[in-house]
């Protein structure tokens, strides 16, 4: 250990040792416990948010973004047919304001979290076509999508649980999004 990092601990190994095998996502237990009880709190409708991190390989930091599918859903149902209980649509202003404030102070996008309904943790095919707005390509391809799987009261009479969890990153040989690891970390 040199004696610029003489005492510091480095807390991000272990998702720099998974990161360089192939896309992962690597978050601070505590930020995960944040990230599910958005998607709790947002029940019964999708929630979203955008993921950051300072450096490739350190723990990522989520940050909340509102849902717009309902507004655009209730504007024009026959351009936006899900409504915010089968879809999500981070709003465009937050979005922007998160990526151009992290990049101002050194840090990247890692993703984006959004939950499922009542549904699994899967990347689904309209998932996979809002990550391609722009072309047959991502519009990041470089990002981890973190799926949530939110179930409402069970019969015990306890409120919206998260029921799983699973991380996708687009693969180019494969041209499609593939699971990914997810490395939580103290």
């Amino acid at each position: 250990m040199n004696g610029k990092n003489a005492g510091q601990v480095d807390d991000t190994a272990p998702c720099r040792r998974v990161h360089r095998d192939r896309p992962a996502l690597c978050l601070r237990a505590a930020e995960l416990a944040l990230i599910r009880a958005h998607a709790c709190a947002a029940y019964p409708r999708e929630c979203c948010g955008v993921l950051t991190r300072t450096r490739c390989g350190a723990p990522a930091r989520a940050h909340r973004c509102d849902n717009l599918q309902q507004q655009l859903h209730d504007e024009d149902p026959g351009r936006h047919p899900r409504d915010a209980r089968a879809a999500y649509w981070i709003d465009p202003q937050q979005l922007y304001d998160i990526i151009m404030v992290s990049a101002s102070v050194g840090n990247s996008l890692a993703g984006f979290y959004h939950s499922h309904v009542d549904s699994e943790a899967r990347f689904s095919s309209m998932d996979q076509r809002g990550a391609m707005v722009l072309g047959p390509e991502p519009d990041y391809p470089d990002a981890v999508h973190l799926v949530l799987s939110v179930h409402g009261a069970s019969a015990s009479g306890s409120g919206p649980a998260v029921t799983g969890q699973r991380c996708y990153a687009w693969d180019p040989q494969a041209r499609e999004f593939v699971p990914a690891p997810l490395v939580i970390v103290a």
